[in-house]
């Protein structure tokens, strides 16, 4: 095959070398974990009670040992660890905790993992809340090899950068919800294309005034540093624009689709909602 021609770049086993700096920063960031951790309160101290509304907390979690900042109104983490303990919120004492209860019940799925993870035990149960931004700043560790791969001072360093930003370290600092939602979306079906096959849709609606069935079934195109490929959906573009593609100096090939995405739009007259044909059994749904 000719040049720009050819599959998918192959990544190559990346030695220990490679991966020694995440490593490192790795097991840095479980030794700064464990520094908040007291042999009375746990990793409670990681969860963010606030003195000011201590008073008003639900009687499971008062009952407990934990630790509470004085004189502060404390962070979101301390709503959502309370939910976690009634996260059905049959408890009227559990609204009366809220700030805001409409916000806080609409988030609820990060105090149904910490119930289940501590046994429906109120003890664990804090525990596990306090931690599962730990957990989930592991896992989103491994997975973003997937696109920073190690293997360059370029690709180490922009790990380094995304794993430790303040958003980041401040929501495991205070067990709010950023790091698992990050998780969820570097996980989702689509990976890095996610981005590339969202803004096209919205660029075809905005820019190219498509309706928003023309929008989702448009032909899309990827490309990533890493690997440096050009990625066009098989059949979407003509030959003529992939051959002036190649002689640029682009790596182009094609595959089967780019994403897949359900989109749902606010028209005259209500919303219309419509589903990729890429997506296999998915549904625009909930408008």
């Amino acid at each position: 095959m000719s040049k720009g021609e050819m599959g998918p770049v192959p990544r190559a086993r990346p030695c220990v070398g490679d991966v020694l700096p995440h490593l490192i920063a790795i097991v840095a960031f479980v030794v700064c974990v464990c520094r908040f951790y007291d042999a009375r309160t746990g990793f409670t101290s990681l969860i963010g009670f606030g003195s000011r509304f201590a008073p008003q907390t639900v009687a499971a979690v008062q009952a407990l040992p934990r630790h509470v900042s004085r004189r502060s109104s404390g962070y979101d983490g301390q709503f959502y660890a309370q939910i976690a303990t009634d996260p059905l919120l049959r408890d009227p004492a559990t609204d009366r905790a809220m700030d805001d209860m409409p916000l806080r019940a609409r988030r609820i799925l990060f105090a149904w993992t910490a119930y289940a993870a501590g046994l429906g035990r109120p003890w664990w149960i804090l525990q596990a809340y306090a931690l599962q931004n730990v957990v989930c700043w592991l896992a989103l560790s491994l997975l973003l090899w997937r696109w920073f791969p190690p293997g360059t001072a370029r690709m180490t360093a922009l790990w380094i950068a995304t794993m430790f930003s303040g958003g980041v370290l401040w929501s495991v600092r205070h067990a709010l919800l950023d790091v698992p939602s990050l998780l969820l979306i570097a996980g989702a079906r689509g990976g890095p294309r996610i981005i590339s096959a969202t803004s096209q849709v919205i660029l075809n609606i905005i820019d190219h005034r498509m309706s928003l069935a023309d929008a989702m079934n448009a032909p899309r195109i990827h490309h990533q540093s890493y690997p440096d490929s050009v990625q066009l959906e098989t059949g979407g573009f003509e030959p003529a624009v992939i051959a002036r593609l190649v002689k640029m100096g682009h790596f182009t090939y094609e595959r089967t689709g780019v994403a897949s995405a359900a989109a749902i739009m606010r028209v005259k007259g209500g919303y219309e909602g419509f589903d990729d044909h890429r997506t296999r059994g998915g549904k625009a749904v909930g408008y």
